[in-house]
């Protein structure tokens, strides 16, 4: 008949017992191209993370800067009104009142750049490329500690797993909603 396949007479795994086809994925996940696709994908991944870090970074402001010096600032006092005398400012006025515009525009600069630091996690930490971040402790060490040891020791190592490798496992999904989750908050609080 042509029906379909043939049909062996004798007993079939996969017929009697079809959840087992689910340890076919492993053959399917170790096939060489779909590996250095993922890999390939990967690195693209973290080049790209790398290079928008660094086109939106810049250096925290420091107050020797020269866009707070007193003569990047003294341009803008030019032809104002004392709000305390009601008369343009005199030579006598200008220099404290310097002082207070550039003390006020290096405050407003430096809150700005902590804004950004802060979405940039603690430290910088979406700056890094994959293979430079911390991955949680050696598994085979956690395992022989675990296995063997006194129970400081097997306390020590689950607890050294849920705070250095749980985070590792869930890392690519705060990597993307941590800077939504805190530009949204900022935007709240406004």
């Amino acid at each position: 008949m042509a029906d379909g396949r043939d049909q062996s007479p004798g007993f079939s795994y996969r017929a009697a017992l079809p959840w087992t086809n689910i340890f076919r994925c492993f053959q399917v996940a170790l096939d060489p191209r779909k590996l250095f696709v993922a890999a390939l994908g990967i690195l693209v991944m973290s080049f790209l993370w790398w290079l928008l870090s660094n086109i939106f970074y810049y250096k925290a402001p420091t107050r020797s800067d020269p866009e707070f010096s007193n003569s990047a600032i003294q341009s803008s006092f030019d032809g104002k009104i004392n709000p305390q005398t009601g008369k343009p400012y005199t030579s006598d006025e200008l220099p404290p009142a310097l002082a207070a515009e550039g003390d006020r525009r290096f405050n407003t600069a430096y809150s700005q750049w902590q804004v950004l630091d802060s979405l940039a996690g603690p430290g910088g930490r979406f700056r890094t490329l994959p293979w430079y971040e911390y991955r949680g402790p050696n598994p085979f060490l956690f395992f022989t500690d675990a296995l063997g040891g006194t129970a400081a020791d097997r306390e020590k190592a689950v607890n050294s797993f849920w705070y250095g490798s749980v985070p590792v496992l869930i890392e690519p999904l705060v990597k993307l909603l941590l800077p939504v989750a805190r530009s949204s908050r900022r935007e709240s609080a406004r």
